[in-house]
Order: structure tokens, then sequence, then C-alpha cells
């Protein structure tokens, strides 16, 4: 199953990520959950997650979710992040 992941990051500055730490999501559906996909981290984050900007990854998994019914966005980090997420949509593309 394919789901497409839509986070937005909030349009005040400084909410951004850096190259250090990693973005990771755990989805739970009624069906099945994915737990703790990491969206991005390191140098995969070079682009993504700048203030304003709304980015698209899209996530695999090996059972169909079904409808979620709550999800966790976590921002691992060795320091202080000023990252803010202002929205996340989850699309079934299969």
């Amino acid at each position: 199953w394919i789901y497409s992941v839509t986070i937005k990051t909030q349009a005040v500055l400084p909410a951004q990520t850096n190259l250090r730490g990693k973005i990771v999501l755990s989805i739970y559906g009624e069906n099945s959950s994915l737990n703790d996909a990491i969206l991005s981290s390191g140098r995969l984050m070079y682009g993504l997650f700048h203030a304003g900007s709304e980015d698209t990854i899209e996530m695999k998994s090996p059972k169909r979710l079904g409808e979620i019914h709550s999800i966790e966005l976590r921002l691992e980090v060795s320091e202080w992040q000023s990252w803010l997420c202002d929205m996340i949509e989850i699309i079934d593309l299969t």
C-alpha cells in the first residue's frame, strides 16, 4: 500500500529544520499501523521542511492501514530546533 504524506511547515522564521536529526512519523489505522517511519534525516533533509514549504513524501506499508485514527510526528535532534509543523495530510494512493 502506498500513502502520500504532505507536511506543511509554518510560514514563520526560523520554522525550519537543518541537517541534524531526523523526522519520524507513525500512523495508526483501524487495520494496521506504520511505526517510526523516517521521513528524512541528515543530508536527506536538505531543501525539505523550510518555513512556508509544503513537502510531499510517498510511504509504503506492507498492509492497508484503513481509516486513520491517530498519528505521531516527532523531530529527533540533539540540539534545540525551531521547526513548526502546520498541517499533515495523508492520502491512500492504492
